[in-house]
């Protein structure tokens, strides 16, 4: 006898012999429609030098750090009195 079967997964596509019965998957051709990003064209943005002067008022954070000296302690940084 004869039988057709739906395949609802991916085969291989040779025939499977056994002692009981003979399987041959049936092959049919599909298209198959994708979309692909390919380069059309190129913007180009150009710059021109500008020169502005505005007054900005904002209050700026400033961090600090207390360094207590215990011990034999060897400092590297010494405070320089050019920093703000």
């Amino acid at each position: 006898t004869i039988e057709r079967h739906a395949i609802n997964e991916p085969l291989a596509a040779g025939a499977r012999i056994t002692d009981e019965e003979i399987r041959v998957p049936l092959m049919e051709e599909e298209a198959v429609v994708e979309k692909r990003v390919v380069p059309k064209e190129e913007l180009v943005v150009k710059k021109h030098e500008v020169q502005e002067e505005r007054t900005v008022e904002a209050d700026l954070r400033r961090e600090r750090v207390d360094v207590e000296r215990t011990g034999d302690v060897n400092r590297v940084d010494e405070p320089r009195n050019d920093r703000l």
